[in-house]
C-alpha cells in the first residue's frame, strides 16, 4: 500500500454518537488519507434526537419564538425520513402533532 492510498471509512451509529458525545467530531476531519461515508440512516439517527433535545429544551424554557423555528426544521426532517420510508408517515405525523401541541400550551 503507497502511501498516496485514500482509505474509506464507513461510521457508523456508535462511531458517531460516541464522538459526538466526547465533543471532538473535527478529528474525523484532521485524519488525513481517510474519506469518512456516513451513510443517511445513521446521520438520520444522530441529528433527529439532537433536534428533539433542542426542541424540549426551548419548549421548557418557555421560549416560543424559538420553539417554533425550531419545530419547523423538526418536521422537515421528520418529513424527510417518512419520505425516505426510515419511519412510517403516521409516526412523523405523531411527532409533528405532539411538538405542535406542546407548542400551543404554551402561555
Amino acid at each position: 500500500m503507497s502511501g498516496d492510498e485514500v482509505r474509506t471509512a464507513v461510521m457508523d451509529t456508535s462511531v458517531l454518537i460516541n464522538f459526538a458525545i466526547l465533543d471532538r467530531i473535527g478529528l474525523l476531519g484532521a485524519l488525513e488519507r481517510l474519506r469518512v461515508v456516513v451513510p443517511g440512516e445513521v446521520l438520520f439517527e444522530v441529528k433527529r434526537p439532537e433536534q428533539k433535545k433542542r426542541v424540549r429544551a426551548a419548549l421548557k424554557a418557555g421560549k416560543k419564538d424559538e420553539a417554533r423555528a425550531l419545530i419547523q426544521s423538526f418536521a422537515s426532517i421528520v418529513d424527510k425520513a417518512a419520505k425516505t420510508g426510515r419511519i412510517h408517515k403516521n409516526a412523523a405525523n405523531r411527532h409533528k402533532s405532539n411538538v405542535a401541541r406542546a407548542l400551543a400550551a404554551l402561555p
